[in-house]
């Protein structure tokens, strides 16, 4: 049997004092033990190995640079959910994103620092929020998207299901 360490505390909640707001971060970890049930076969069967992992790769980008010269010549379709961020319009927006909310973060310390007061963790964080906002924004909308996605297989699928025990009846013999 394996043994699995799991974090029980690694961060205090946040402290709120009357002037300002702060963030604190406990500097030792408590770790619990506990016996997996597995066999190594069984955990190995369960997580992708890395020859597998190059070839969904692969297979991901393939589909990427299809859809990006024009899609499937064969009008097969695919899902890309997921992907976005790895197309080339994709990749650009993330990285403005990104080099935005950095400068926004390092603006900030800038300022703060020309002050010369003591360091506003809640301040950068909040910089940093109002530069990332259309992304959280962005990223729930798509995730109520996918709710809504995988909702309507799942009542599919048990139509489907009900459907095919109203057709195909199981027997009862009565003795």
């Amino acid at each position: 049997s394996y043994s699995l360490r799991q974090p029980e505390h690694t961060v205090n909640p946040t402290m709120v004092s009357q002037s300002k707001r702060r963030v604190t971060f406990n500097e030792t970890v408590k770790c619990r033990t506990f016996k997996c049930e597995y066999t190594p076969a069984e955990i190995a069967a369960g997580w992708y190995n890395s020859d597998e992992m190059r070839e969904i790769s692969k297979r991901c980008f393939q589909i990427l640079k299809k859809l990006e010269n024009g899609g499937s010549k064969s009008g097969k379709k695919y899902c890309v959910r997921g992907l976005e961020a790895y197309s080339t319009i994709g990749s650009l927006s993330k990285r403005k994103n990104i080099s935005t909310a950095r400068r926004a973060v390092r603006d900030e310390q800038l300022w703060q620092w020309s002050k010369n007061e003591e360091v506003d963790g809640q301040a950068i964080a909040d910089a940093y929020s109002r530069t990332t906002s259309s992304c959280q924004l962005w990223a729930q909308v798509m995730g109520m998207r996918d709710q809504e996605v995988a909702e309507n297989l799942l009542y599919q699928s048990e139509a489907e299901t009900c459907k095919q025990e109203v057709q195909e009846p199981s027997l009862h013999l009565s003795s």
